[in-house]
């Protein structure tokens, strides 16, 4: 049997070793495709000319072909919208990685156009007028993702636009893929990247800018037990800003002005509570959660001792054999009974107290959030209806 593994174990380290000498015999090529701006072109279609081997840019512009023989390839390069490339020469080395730069030019003529739709919007979901809006090809530093979106400098082909009264924006841009930049005064600028706008489509662009000049207060509604109270109702203390908490009851007041707030929260069946007066400051978010009780909690402990004194008399009355002290025990029952009615039944009326204070407090939201929404869906059909007009 030795002899077998042995010979076993030669046969397959030359099976490693060949194929360790097999692969020492080819070449990596990688690369990067970017536009005249230094920004990475995704999709663009990267054939070795003469063979079967190719490859697709990533969303970073980056690809690699591996496993070719050595030598000198030409390359074509093309992607729709870009002037194809097929002056470009590549060396691949045995064992060893070739890299090589690649820049296209945009075929603006051929690129056809796309039509862009956006809406610019408050943190609280109000449509924001006068919003400058610049779509542009290109965006310099590279580094860009590490700075400030007010500090970015957009470079290539740009197209400006301003926010309408619905904080709308429409127009018709060459195809291709840009960068949009969202400035407002009293806003944190916004940077929205790889916004693609394809030929004969229409791209949606919905940006919410975050007030500088207020705060927004967030938070979360519990049960004593930890379980979230989705739909709780939200109120800040003397004004008209009331919201519902969302599915893991969290809720969020946005664009605050500066100021002392106190939030107030409630919930079917639990008892309402108020916070400490919470500091808003401008372009900041405080929180304030809340650890709700239920509204009969004391009741109900107070009910236990009652249905426990009942099973105690109960017992008593069994164990009695004289019938006087019997009859007595009978009538400490009866009006125990008494009262545990009694409390439920103040139980069920608190309930429908809060039932009905609840139910007022969302009716009242709903008819200010209806109001609000066919106001916005007029202006926003008038503003259809004028560019549908200048189409035409």
């Amino acid at each position: 049997m030795k002899p077998r593994w042995a010979f076993m174990g030669i046969v397959f380290g030359a099976a490693i070793i060949c194929q360790a000498s097999a692969s020492e015999r080819f070449g990596t090529l990688q690369g990067e495709v970017v536009d005249p701006h230094e920004q990475p072109i995704q999709d663009v279609k990267i054939v070795i000319k003469r063979s079967t081997k190719k490859a697709i840019t990533g969303r970073d512009g980056k690809f690699k072909i591996e496993h070719i023989f050595p030598g000198q390839y030409a390359l074509f390069v093309y992607k729709a919208g870009y002037f194809s490339r097929s002056d470009l020469v590549a060396e691949v080395k045995r064992n060893q990685v070739s890299s090589i730069r690649i820049v296209l030019e945009p075929d603006v003529q051929n690129r056809g156009y796309g039509r862009i739709e956006g809406q610019i919007l408050t943190m609280g979901g109000r449509p924001l007028e006068g919003a400058k809006i610049t779509i542009a090809e290109g965006v310099y530093p590279r580094n860009h993702k590490l700075m400030k979106a007010s500090d970015i400098k957009l470079v290539g082909q740009k197209f400006e636009f301003v926010s309408n009264e619905e904080g709308s924006f429409a127009a018709k841009i060459p195809a291709g893929k840009y960068i949009a930049l969202v400035i407002r005064d009293g806003y944190k600028a916004h940077l929205q990247f790889s916004l693609y706008v394809e030929s004969g489509q229409t791209t949606k662009l919905e940006v919410t800018l975050q007030s500088t000049t207020r705060g927004s207060i967030v938070g979360k509604v519990l049960a004593a037990d930890g379980r979230e109270l989705p739909g709780a109702h939200l109120e800040i203390a003397g004004t008209k800003w009331g919201t519902a908490a969302g599915p893991e009851g969290n809720f969020v007041f946005p664009e605050v002005p500066p100021g002392l707030y106190v939030v107030k929260a409630s919930y079917i069946g639990y008892s309402s509570r108020k916070s400490q007066p919470v500091k808003v400051e401008a372009g900041k978010t405080i929180t304030a959660n809340f650890i709700l009780r239920p509204e009969n909690e004391a009741s109900q402990s107070k009910i236990a001792e009652l249905e426990k004194r009942l099973e105690e008399l109960r017992t008593a009355y069994f164990n009695e054999g004289d019938q006087a002290a019997r009859q007595q025990v009978k009538q400490q029952m009866r009006e125990v009974l008494q009262q545990i009615f009694e409390l439920k039944e103040t139980q069920q009326a608190m309930l429908m107290k809060s039932l009905n204070r609840e139910l007022e407090k969302m009716q009242k939201l709903h008819r200010e959030r209806q109001k609000n929404r066919d106001k916005i869906i007029e202006r926003r059909l008038e503003e259809l209806l004028k560019v549908y007009v200048k189409e035409k």
